[in-house]
């Protein structure tokens, strides 16, 4: 992994899943920018209710040792897991109902309300779909990292 480098945002990082996988697989785009995200923030949130999608998705797009490698930074200390509280629930019902266009799920809410709750704006994700549309109340606008996301893979053309 790259050294730290200075970083213009604050300490508090909440992490999606898009953004951890990134952060875990070196062929990935993003990879370098989510290591120095990750790296730059004193605080990494990872909350309770992606936990098996990370899993999930590390597993399988990775490896098994992929997965074990987060586990291991989780009971380190290194990732803080945060709980799925009633409140969590509720706020992640109004944000799917409100955004039911988007078709926003359960794991980006809950990156939202941790996000939210802990008023911190910086979140380590790929998603800019949903994150850059939704507005949450505790401030503006939520601040992507890395900064500039892949670009999307190009779509194949079938012949009529």
């Amino acid at each position: 992994m790259p050294a730290a480098t200075a970083s213009p945002f604050a300490a508090t990082l909440v992490l999606d899943t898009s953004g951890i996988v990134a952060l875990y697989d070196a062929s990935a785009e993003a990879h370098i920018g989510a290591v120095e995200a990750v790296r730059a923030a004193s605080m990494r949130l990872v909350p309770a209710a992606i936990l098996a999608e990370i899993d999930y998705m590390l597993g399988v797009r990775l490896s098994p040792n992929a997965a074990l490698d987060f586990l291991r930074a989780v009971e380190s200390g290194f990732f803080m897991i945060e709980p799925f509280t009633r409140d969590d629930a509720g706020y992640c019902r109004a944000l799917i109902e409100k955004y039911a266009q988007l078709q926003l799920g359960l794991a980006d809410a809950a990156v939202m309300a941790v996000s939210e709750r802990h008023r911190a704006a910086n979140v380590l994700s790929l998603d800019r779909r949903h994150f850059e549309v939704v507005r949450p109340t505790a401030f503006t606008a939520f601040r992507l990292w890395p900064s500039v996301a892949p670009k999307p893979a190009a779509k194949s053309r079938r012949r009529k």
